[in-house]
């Protein structure tokens, strides 16, 4: 009596699990794939070319070759992987990167044309002395 009971419960227990374990395993996602890996002179080579962006956009008379790109990169490569950066720097942070640029620049661009703005209304305006007389002295 006892021991057809525990056997029920054992039944019941076996079959909870195999219904808990199939659910489960369908429920589970396939893992992502991974990025695909660049050499570090691919890699070397796309952080000096968004510096050079970033560098021309700040001093537009600064012009960078794509052969000065090309030799940086060579020579940044080898620090790459020395220091074990490979795939981190792009791989890990390329988004908040690419978007600290692009607002910095925003940031930059924009402060100075307001420094621009202001420069060209100094000029413009008479001095504060010189408006209470600008009548005597014949102006508009």
């Amino acid at each position: 009596m006892i021991v057809d009971e525990l056997k029920q419960f054992e039944q019941a227990a076996i079959e909870a699990d195999a219904g808990l374990e199939g659910p489960q395993q369908q429920q589970q996602e396939p893992a992502p794939e991974p990025d695909p890996v660049q050499n570090p002179e691919e890699e070397a080579r796309q952080i000096l070319g968004l510096l050079a962006f970033g560098i021309q956009k700040i001093w537009p008379v600064l012009e960078y070759r794509e052969e000065t790109i090309s030799e940086g990169s060579k020579r940044l490569a080898p620090l790459i992987v020395k220091y074990n950066l490979k795939d981190t720097i792009f791989g890990k942070w390329g988004a908040e990167i690419e978007a600290g640029m692009f607002f910095g620049g925003l940031a930059y661009a924009s402060y100075m044309a307001v420094k621009d703005a202001q420069s060209e209304q100094k000029e413009s305006a008479p001095a504060w002395w010189k408006r209470p007389f600008k009548w005597f002295a014949g102006g508009k």
